[in-house]
């Protein structure tokens, strides 16, 4: 049961990170499609290259799992007393594989449709995809004025758009896998309890 606690908990972690850089995301991305509705419009060159970072990530949730598997392959799960907590536990790889698949739906779209535009619209991929020192540099004028053409481009605003509707889409499953982690924490926390109060 500790065990089980203690890789749910680096779960839990991991999915307030992801909930947290995922918020960010959205922040940055619907700040560009602000500007872009504004006139005139006034681009800040840094504020683009962060949301187009932000709009071209697609991770995978890399969340341990091991402890789990394992109770649940050698058919141990029945020996946990607790019904609710069997079921949550049984229950809980649905809630991982939704916040998964959603990202992994995104990346063809990713690489193949808004990688190819910015890269037509001269946009410096070699600065927005690679996190480097770079990333402290501000952009050359050139990439300014792409910039600024870019956020005006009314293909643009559609292909965000679309990628901002995904993550948000991510950003619920994330949170939903959260709350089901944990809910099995507060049920492993509340067994472990029992058993010391029957222990002593």
């Amino acid at each position: 049961m500790v065990g089980l606690s203690d890789e749910f908990a680096e779960t839990r972690a991991l999915l307030e990170r992801e909930v947290a850089r995922t918020e960010t995301s959205i922040t940055l991305i619907v700040g560009i499609l602000d500007e872009a509705r504004g006139e005139p419009v006034v681009v800040e060159a840094e504020d683009v290259e962060n949301a187009l970072r932000r709009l071209l990530l697609t991770p995978t949730l890399d969340a341990s799992t091991g402890t789990r598997q394992a109770l649940i392959s050698a058919g141990k799960l029945d020996l946990i007393q607790d019904e609710a907590l069997r079921t949550a536990i049984a229950g809980w790889e649905r809630f991982l594989n939704d916040a998964q698949d959603n990202e992994l739906t995104m990346r063809p779209f990713v690489a193949g449709v808004i990688v190819p535009f910015l890269a037509r619209h001269g946009v410096p991929l070699s600065r927005v995809l690679v996190r480097s020192s770079l990333s402290n540099v501000p952009p050359p004028e050139q990439s300014v004025a792409a910039f600024s053409k870019l956020v005006r481009d009314p293909e643009f605003a559609a292909l965000v758009s679309y990628r901002l509707w995904w993550l948000r889409g991510s950003r619920s499953q994330y949170q939903r896998a959260l709350e089901a982690t944990e809910r099995i924490l507060d049920l492993i926390h509340q067994n472990l309890r029992r058993e010391e109060v029957v222990a002593s």
